[in-house]
């Protein structure tokens, strides 16, 4: 089994490929609308809930997205992730919600200042990723 994928044939297959960038972004909005969730309820932010509640979703989104989505024809080459890619996923997931809870440390102009720099440059390596694989 791969680590990386170097062709788009081992996109899905290998641990790591073009569309694991984008679980970043995913786990970044997760973590964010769990834990606005968590201060709206209980009124206070609530870290660990917020991040179990993160991986639980991850992990049901890879169900999803191999069952679901498959199913209807939308995942990428009509192929399942192998196992390692959905584990890799699912840590991906939680490193961007990790991203967005140190995030929260930031003053205002600071936090900005990440997110213009963080959005662009991970959508536009998972983009150069995809285009450059053979």
């Amino acid at each position: 089994m791969k680590f990386l994928a170097k062709t788009k044939d081992d996109i899905s297959r290998a641990a790591i490929d073009c569309f694991s960038f984008t679980h970043i972004i995913l786990g970044f909005f997760g973590y964010f609308v769990l834990d606005s969730i968590s201060y709206t309820i209980l009124g206070t932010s609530n870290t660990p809930i917020s991040l179990i509640l993160l991986i639980s979703f991850s992990i049901i989104w890879e169900l999803f997205e191999n069952f679901v989505l498959l199913q209807f024809g939308i995942k990428f080459a009509s192929r399942k992730d192998s196992v390692l890619n959905s584990v890799m996923d699912v840590i991906f997931f939680f490193g961007g919600g990790m991203v967005v809870m140190l995030s929260f440390y930031l003053d205002l102009s600071q936090f900005l200042l990440f997110i213009l720099i963080f959005f662009p440059s991970t959508i536009l390596t998972s983009f150069f990723y995809f285009y450059y694989l053979k």
